[in-house]
């Protein structure tokens, strides 16, 4: 959706998105179990190959998509864009959500936001939101929700 309203809206901007397209990290998801995460969804996303979704996109005309394969807690952060307008993160687990956070909000420019999905209370993914909470709560900025996303502004 979001590669559909940059193309019809024509505003040219880069679009990355990063993904281990092999699903969880073990160890970000046993860590989960412990905020309740349900251990029969650890292997929900991964069917979803960098081949797959690359066919998918060029399939739909976003042949512009970057995909960037890779854990968000592990890539290194020259490969991230230097500045970032929108970011949807959404890795579901504690760890990567955090990690997530900590590499992608310096980047964010003046209005920038960065959405993080899976943080309402009751969704099956806890971890997202405890990721997100600890980073708002270390990094001083107020806990804002929309849509069940996590919110962080750019400054």
């Amino acid at each position: 959706m979001a590669a559909r309203f940059l193309a019809e809206t024509q505003i040219a901007k880069r679009y990355v998105a990063v993904d281990t397209f092999a699903g969880f990290v073990d160890r970000q998801f046993e860590h989960d179990l412990t905020h309740g995460t349900e251990g029969s969804t650890r292997t929900g996303f991964a069917r979803n190959s960098l081949d797959l979704v690359r066919r998918q996109l060029d399939a739909e005309g976003y042949e512009a998509v970057e995909l960037l394969k890779g854990d968000v807690s592990e890539i290194a952060e020259h490969r991230l864009p230097p500045a970032i307008a929108v970011c949807l993160l959404d890795v579901d687990l504690d760890i990567p959500t955090y990690d997530g956070l900590r590499k992608v909000a310096p980047r964010l420019g003046r209005g920038g936001v960065l959405l993080v999905d899976d943080c309402h209370p009751s969704n099956a993914f806890a971890g997202a939101r405890a990721g997100y909470r600890r980073f708002v709560a270390e990094a001083g900025v107020p806990e804002e929700y929309f849509m069940n996303m996590g919110v962080v502004r750019g400054a």
